[in-house]
């Protein structure tokens, strides 16, 4: 019947996205027509189309206080949902939420010196006590972000970041617990209530203000989606492809940091939100690629907020319950799903002998060579006196015992680590002149570091290869598409193209890794043990694929392995450590 007709169906993601807005509008309608006030239908109708009522007390119930509670639940669920997803990401930790890096607990710190230290005096005296409780959560966040800022710049581990901010978090709480100590019995009643979040506190005069602030961290996180997808796979693959590590550092915190910090200030502390959001979203999207996720994650917390809202109002009879006593009833069983699912938290620590190849003392010729290189982390020396070169075409494997320093030379040869000593050339160009960026048009890697994504299709993860040739938030042009197909058939995994990649054998996610690598269109191919714990058809399987692509496709490979019996019978040239 329909046959004949253009007719295009709509798709998963789009029918999810549409239903879930849906939603948010019903809930976003019933925070207005439902309160502690009974107000008739029919007087919340003629209100919205023509702003009065025969009941003034009814017209100012609904436009100044249901209307800015509504939009401020909104924002302030969107807000915290994308500055948890961001965290996640960004932390490789299922468990991580705004208030992990410190920044809620700053805020808290800032309102607690004002309550605590001076009671209603201080608001009284003032005038606009909402002004002063904002600015000094605001002080309180922006300083605990200063800090953070400024050993970013110093501290590119994730996990040392992130303790970083429980022990700034911590010590905060170790203030407020002082302050309460010797607080008069006001003021700790005022800071109890106002940790205890509500969505209500923000006035039609304060709103403008509030959307301002939320709608610059938005736009902020919605500038972060191509590198959070990078980060997917870790910072090396992400450094591979382009992505400047401590600047997206910066800006993640920067993003973060002010979504949070404005949410806390105008509303209190609210829990859960940031910590369950982010999973409910992946269940129902089946994805972890944030060009969908995030905006996604953003609409899921703006429909969580305004459910929790409209649940503190139902127990009627006049009373509003504390959004922090409700948050927890969606949240606990979100996280305890998580975790008994089969989620892990994947945090992980990563911590002089001469070489002997095959010729020595050569000035930087070839697309690859080293010239008199010192190699090792520091001051530590594990490897020195290296001269290399390397050619298109050529199928290269080095071989050595553990410790040698394979994997150390390799992330040299790629740019991860600076030499002790000596230079690293890449086309007759200084390898540490070049950006992360020129880097990835050049030289693919595929690493020891096991990648632990969830939701994430082959097909996606391929694509990630695109990143150092797309524009700005990393959408794939008909010709990128198509590259990302003829790689994943290239290396056999056509028929899995679009299964989950966490759902692959180990094989399979190497090859995997080879395509991403393939689909940077680059030069040369670094390779870290790509056959370590694979099956003798595997490992056969790769060695002949990579020695395919050196020949056919006219690109250097390189890569490191024990399997010396296979490096004799296949590669070019064998360089031993």
């Amino acid at each position: 019947m329909f046959n004949d007709l253009n007719y295009k169906p709509l798709s998963s993601t789009t029918l999810k996205f549409v239903l879930t807005a849906l939603l948010l509008a019903v809930l976003f309608v019933l925070n207005l027509f439902v309160g502690s006030v009974n107000i008739p239908f029919d007087d919340v109708v003629s209100i919205l189309f023509t702003g009065r009522c025969n009941n003034e007390a009814f017209t100012f119930i609904v436009l100044h206080s249901r209307m800015p509670q509504a939009v401020t639940a909104l924002l302030c669920g969107g807000s915290l949902a994308v500055a948890g997803l961001m965290l996640q990401t960004t932390f490789h930790n299922h468990l991580a939420d705004p208030s992990i890096l410190g920044i809620s607990s700053g805020a808290s710190l800032g309102v607690a010196v004002v309550l605590l230290c001076f009671g209603g005096t201080t608001l009284a005296i003032v005038g606009k006590g909402w002004v002063v409780i904002i600015v000094a959560a605001l002080l309180g966040s922006m300083l605990v972000l200063g800090i953070l800022l400024m050993l970013a710049t110093f501290i590119t581990n994730e996990l040392l970041l992130l303790i970083v901010g429980i022990v700034i978090s911590f010590l905060t709480s170790s203030c407020i617990t002082l302050l309460n100590y010797f607080a008069n019995e006001q003021g700790v009643h005022s800071y109890i209530l106002w940790g205890m979040g509500s969505f209500g506190s923000v006035t039609t005069e304060q709103l403008p203000i509030f959307v301002v602030f939320t709608v610059v961290g938005w736009i902020l996180s919605v500038a972060l989606v191509k590198p959070l997808n990078a980060l997917l796979l870790g910072n090396n693959y992400a450094r591979n492809l382009g992505v400047n590590i401590k600047l997206t550092y910066q800006l993640l915190l920067v993003a973060t940091g002010l979504l949070t910090a404005v949410t806390t200030a105008f509303c209190g502390p609210i829990s859960f939100i940031g910590l369950a959001v982010p999973h409910l979203a992946r269940i129902a999207l089946r994805s972890s690629h944030h060009n969908t996720l995030l905006p996604f994650t953003l609409l899921c917390g703006s429909m969580v907020a305004l459910l929790c809202n409209f649940l503190c109002v139902l127990p009627g009879k006049g009373t509003t319950l504390p959004v922090n006593a409700v948050t927890p009833i969606i949240g606990v069983p979100v996280i305890l799903y998580v975790i008994f699912s089969g989620y892990r938290n994947r945090i992980s620590l990563s911590f002089g002998r001469k070489i002997s190849p095959s010729s020595t003392n050569v000035n930087h010729a070839g697309i690859l060579s080293a010239a008199n290189l010192t190699i090792g982390y520091g001051k530590k020396v594990v490897a020195s006196d290296i001269n290399l070169w390397f050619e298109k075409g050529e199928f290269v494997c080095l071989l050595g015992r553990n410790g040698a320093g394979k994997s150390t030379l390799l992330r040299t040869l790629s740019g991860f680590l600076k030499p002790i000593k000596g230079s690293v050339f890449l086309e007759e160009e200084n390898i540490n002149r070049l950006t992360f960026r020129q880097i990835s048009k050049f030289v693919g890697v595929v690493l020891t570091d096991k990648v632990q994504v969830d939701n994430i299709t082959v097909e996606q993860v391929v694509s990630f290869g695109r990143q150092p040739h797309t524009g700005y938030f990393g959408r794939l042009s008909n010709h990128d598409k198509e590259i990302v197909g003829e790689m994943i058939a290239k290396v056999g995994l056509a028929h899995k193209q679009h299964s989950y990649f966490s759902d692959l054998s180990d094989g399979e996610r190497q090859k995997t890794m080879i395509a991403k690598a393939l689909t940077q269109e680059c030069e040369v191919l670094i390779l870290d043990e790509p056959t370590a714990f694979l099956d003798e058809q595997s490992q056969l399987d790769i060695m002949l694929l990579l020695k395919h692509i050196a020949h056919n496709e006219h690109k250097l490979v390189i890569l490191s392995t024990h399997q010396s019996a296979l490096a004799n019978e296949h590669a070019d040239r064998i360089v031993k450590i």
